[in-house]
Formats: C-alpha cells, sequence, structure tokens
C-alpha cells in the first residue's frame, strides 16, 4: 500500500515581529494572537522569522509560535519543536571581534538562545535598544558573556557607522547585515533569515510545496522577501525592502498582514 498523499499548507508565512506583527510598544497585542490563530485554522503555517531569539518569541506569542521558527536571525530553524539547524559563532572568532572593537571604540552585543547582554551603555546602544522597545536601565551589560555562552549572533554597535573595518577582517567568518544606521547583525557563516526559511520548508513535507510569503520591514528582510514567491513590504520600510518586494501591506501590523492575507484568498471573511 502506498504512503498517503502529503497535502501541502494553504501558505507559508514568514513573519517578521518588530514594525511588523508586534505594536509600536513592541509588544504582541491581541489583534496579532487573534491573526495566528485565525491562520492557524486556516492551515495556513505562521513561521516567525525574527532576530529575536526562542525565548522572547515564546514570552510574547507563546509556546506553538515559538516551535516553528527562524529565530535569531536565521540561526536557529525549528519545525514543530525539533531544532533543523544551529549556527554560533566561534570562540576564536569572537576573542578578534572584541579587541577589534575595544581598539576602534565600538560597543558589542552578544545574544544565546537564552539570554543577552552588551559591553557598555553607550548612546550608540541604548538608541539602537530602543529600537526594540528596550528600556535603557533594562539593558544588561556583561563584556564577559561570550567567554561563558556559545553566541548565536553578536551585534556591532558601529558609533560612526563605519563597518568597513570589521567586514574586511571578519567577511569569512562573520555575515554583517545592517539593523540600523550604526548596528549590525554579525550572524555566522551560512546563517540568515533567507537560509533558515529554506532549510525549514526543505525539511516540513507540507512545507515544501506550499505557497510562500513573507512581511517584513527592515533590511535584513530582502533576502527572504526575494526567496519566496510573494515578498511583502510594511509601511513604511526600508527602501531597500520596498526595492524588492512584490507588495506593499495596505496597514501596519496585523491589520496589514490579514489584509494581504484575505486579498490573496488564504483567510475566510470575518
Amino acid at each position: 500500500m502506498s504512503a498517503p498523499a502529503v497535502i501541502p499548507y494553504r501558505a507559508v508565512v514568514f513573519l517578521d515581529l518588530d514594525g511588523t506583527l508586534l505594536d509600536d510598544s513592541h509588544r504582541a497585542g491581541d489583534d496579532a494572537h487573534a491573526l495566528l490563530r485565525r491562520m492557524r485554522r486556516a492551515d495556513v503555517l505562521p513561521v516567525m522569522a525574527t532576530a529575536r531569539n526562542t525565548w522572547e518569541v515564546r514570552d510574547l506569542l507563546g509556546e506553538e509560535a515559538a516551535a516553528t521558527g527562524v529565530v535569531s536571525s536565521g540561526c536557529v530553524v525549528r519545525s514543530r519543536g525539533t531544532v533543523l539547524d544551529l549556527h554560533t559563532v566561534p570562540k576564536e572568532t569572537l576573542a578578534a571581534l572584541v579587541a577589534q572593537a575595544s581598539d576602534l571604540g565600538d560597543d558589542l552585543g552578544f545574544f544565546t538562545e537564552e539570554q543577552y547582554a552588551v559591553t557598555a551603555r553607550s548612546e550608540t546602544v541604548l538608541a539602537d535598544m530602543q529600537l526594540l522597545g528596550e528600556a535603557p536601565e533594562s539593558v544588561p551589560v556583561d563584556p564577559d558573556l561570550w567567554l561563558r555562552e556559545q553566541l548565536s549572533y553578536v551585534c556591532v554597535y558601529a558609533h560612526n557607522g563605519d563597518i568597513t573595518p570589521y567586514r574586511e577582517a571578519f567577511g569569512e567568518a562573520l555575515s554583517l547585515t545592517p539593523f540600523s544606521d550604526t548596528a549590525y547583525t554579525g550572524l555566522p557563516a551560512g546563517a540568515s533569515k533567507a537560509n533558515g526559511a529554506s532549510r525549514l520548508l526543505r525539511k516540513d513535507p507540507r512545507a515544501r510545496h506550499a505557497p510562500t510569503f513573507s512581511f517584513g520591514d527592515e533590511r535584513n528582510d530582502c533576502e527572504l522577501s526575494e526567496l519566496v514567491d510573494v515578498g511583502v513590504a510594511m509601511p513604511g520600510s526600508r527602501p531597500e525592502l520596498l526595492a524588492v518586494a512584490n507588495e506593499t501591506a495596505p496597514a501596519a501590523g496585523p491589520a496589514g498582514i490579514e489584509a494581504v492575507l484575505r486579498r490573496h484568498g488564504l483567510l475566510d471573511p470575518l
């Protein structure tokens, strides 16, 4: 007897969080939770594709949202709770990066799957943390976290916005992707939102042949937007993303995401 045919999801939808699904306070409102429930009922798989790590996704959106996701900017990929891919930054790379940042007067952020810390609460660091809704006094300082823990990724806070010295020194070991004008996410070689999404789509039989969508607003969403069938930029997105996206959501937040999914026939009217 042949195995039963695998029925694809109606769609797989990769969702950025900050500036996309979350509200202006970087929290998940009732509308975000309601949208995710409607998507699942419609057999549309929501996949969180975010720079935030697993515990942050779990705290914001619950266990089900954390079980399947491309988190830590693609360093960790999960499908129904199973880890499909895991990247960490080598210690020798971190040692050289810490030394160079010290020489250049820049700060670093260290990110694991369970915590994060920065080397100092400088103006550059705090300005970028505010983009994530972090209060200045809550940003943890621990310049030695990288010595004790395995890091999923790092963040370089270049006080003058010039990342060139880091690209020249770590081009082979770290993929430096702009998060803002002064902050750059340093991912281990091979890690990205797009690569993580590709991995998930290959490994999940129901996702493999499903239509794919992405929603985002930042430059680190560009590659993923080009990978999927329909890349959607949120209102106010970075020009780089607007240039490669297939369309722009008609409104911010869950309302805009829902409107696009309805227009494509993936969600039924309320």
